[in-house]
């Protein structure tokens, strides 16, 4: 659970980001996330309610996803205040990161970038599934 935790750490380096979580959208919830220190209000409820209804995207749509060239790589949702990135874990069979940034105060470009780095470094030890989901 280490280099996840070390992944989430680096996503929160991102300008303007309030959380980020990682996920597996096959069983439908979290395995670890983290909040920024400043996170301006912005709570661990809310960051797990993201995650829950982002499950329910991704898997939908990668469940209608038959042609290689039709996989989803990422998701962006822009609410109000909010922009939340879904970025799969291509390295990690039915898992994603989602990123969650200040809309004003972060750059999504810069995140998207940063969030393919650190998915595409991404593995679980000997490519296994998460043992458990855990509260961070």
């Amino acid at each position: 659970m280490n280099h996840i935790q070390v992944a989430l750490g680096e996503g929160l380096t991102v300008e303007g980001a309030l959380g980020i979580a990682f996920a597996d959208w096959r069983r439908g919830g979290y395995i670890a996330h983290k909040l920024s220190m400043s996170s301006d209000g912005f709570s661990r409820a809310e960051l797990m309610l993201l995650v829950a209804s982002s499950t329910e995207v991704v898997r939908n749509k990668a469940l209608q996803s038959e042609k290689p060239a039709e996989k989803i790589r990422e998701i962006v949702f822009i609410y109000e205040k909010l922009f939340c990135l879904i970025r799969l874990v291509e390295t990690t069979t039915g898992s994603f990161l989602l990123l969650v940034l200040d809309s004003e105060k972060g750059n999504l470009s810069h995140a998207r970038l940063k969030l393919s780095q650190i998915s595409s470094k991404l593995k679980l030890p000997n490519d296994s599934e998460p043992a458990c989901y855990q509260d961070q």
